[in-house]
């Protein structure tokens, strides 16, 4: 248990480290970074529609553990969950990386056909990048959860390799919405 609280604790830290060298590095030296109460509470007003699409998300990524602890026990449950822990990454890895994607097509002419040669090669980095996760959990869940975790915790590496095969769907899944926002932004 306590393995798992470090876990989720350096992931956060991690994620905040990256985010403020992101913020240094890309805004540009003299705009204001100061707290406005004023453009807070309007972004607020704006983001709640993400707010709500966020708690559902969450709720659907849980449910299934709900489900599993009422019908197999606590015990099943300990493993499924430590098993999430590296295969949820093909979730957010391909969510992390649209964000600067669509920016670039967006920038792209769609007239000259650069968008569309863009997405193409886009698609197949994405395939690579899915595969490439799959083949690299199905290679070293069995190792890294029986010295990680112990033993016990062998069959988590054997859910992980099961689980992580649909990471290929996620990661083109994101590919294709950028692309359809493209198409009917119209840009």
């Amino acid at each position: 248990l306590m393995a798992f609280a470090w876990v989720a604790a350096g992931e956060i830290a991690v994620t905040g480290g990256v985010t403020a060298l992101m913020l240094a590095r890309y805004i540009t030296p003299g705009v204001n970074r100061r707290f406005s109460r004023e453009v807070a509470s309007g972004l607020m007003r704006e983001a709640w529609p993400l707010w709500i699409s966020g708690l559902a998300v969450t709720v659907y990524m849980r449910v299934d553990q709900v489900i599993l602890r009422t019908l197999a026990g606590a015990d099943q449950l300990g493993v499924y969950s430590a098993a999430l822990r590296i295969t949820e990454q093909s979730y957010l890895v391909p969510m992390t990386l649209a964000v600067p994607m669509l920016g670039i097509l967006a920038t792209r002419d769609e007239a000259s056909g650069q968008r569309a040669a863009l997405i193409e090669r886009y698609f197949a980095a994405r395939a690579f990048a899915a595969y490439s996760f799959v083949l690299c959990v199905w290679t070293v869940a069995l190792w890294v959860y029986t010295n990680l975790f112990g033993h016990a915790y062998i069959e988590a590496g054997l859910v992980a390799r099961v689980h992580v095969l649909g990471a290929p769907f996620v990661f083109i899944g994101v590919a294709r919405s950028q692309a359809l926002v493209m198409r009917v932004m119209g840009r």
